[in-house]
């Protein structure tokens, strides 16, 4: 398969947009933006959607609610945003608990209770060890990273609403509504499957 990377020289003149249309005129299956920083940005590769294209992006956004709204207050229309969006994505990167030196404990209710964690008696978590001699991760308790994915559900519904320039929390609410899951919802599954701890995710998600 060809794959063909353009970098923009904005020395000679060039603009992000008029590279975009340039190569949209080459009929690509698949576009990558590296990322979306202002309205012209924004419109383009909602109109290269629009046409047919499979387009990728990044935006800088706290979650996928606020990339929605972000793009919102990038002046794209709501309504060509809300039909040619496919899927709406959030990502954060914790650190795995070191599978050789990580320890089992039980957590208090208070704290089960206040991560949004079932205060189940007999619940067990895990937390990095302290073994500083580990030769996995070298004492750190971590080894490696995982991502945590916060997935936007874009039905009809959605769709529709986004259509209608919402506010962030009518848009959350009706996502809420239709099985979102938050971040901090998806790294709580991390974290009962011994897979991170609740001290990595409260740093990296809050």
């Amino acid at each position: 398969e060809t794959v063909t990377q353009i970098e923009i020289q904005t020395s000679q003149g060039q603009t992000f947009v008029e590279t975009l249309r340039s190569v949209l005129r080459q009929d690509p299956d698949v576009v990558l933006i590296g990322e979306i920083r202002d309205g012209e940005t924004a419109e383009a590769a909602c109109q290269a959607a629009h046409t047919g294209h499979l387009v990728f992006s990044t935006l800088h956004a706290n979650d996928s609610i606020a990339a929605v709204l972000r793009m919102l207050e990038l002046g794209t229309d709501p309504s060509l945003l809300g039909e040619t969006l496919s899927l709406v994505l959030a990502q954060r990167l914790v650190r795995r608990l070191c599978p050789e030196c990580k320890e089992e404990y039980q957590p208090k209710p208070k704290e089960l209770e206040n991560s949004g964690l079932p205060a189940e008696e007999g619940t067990v978590l895990f937390r990095e060890g302290t073994n500083d001699k580990c030769q996995i991760c070298q004492g750190t308790g971590y080894f490696g990273q995982v991502g945590v994915f916060e997935v936007l559900p874009l039905d009809d519904a959605i769709r529709a609403h986004i259509e209608q320039k919402p506010t962030s929390t009518s848009l959350r609410l009706l996502a809420r509504n239709h099985g979102l899951l938050t971040l901090q919802e998806e790294g709580l599954r991390l974290v009962a499957r011994g897979i991170t701890s609740m001290d990595e995710l409260k740093r990296v998600v809050g």
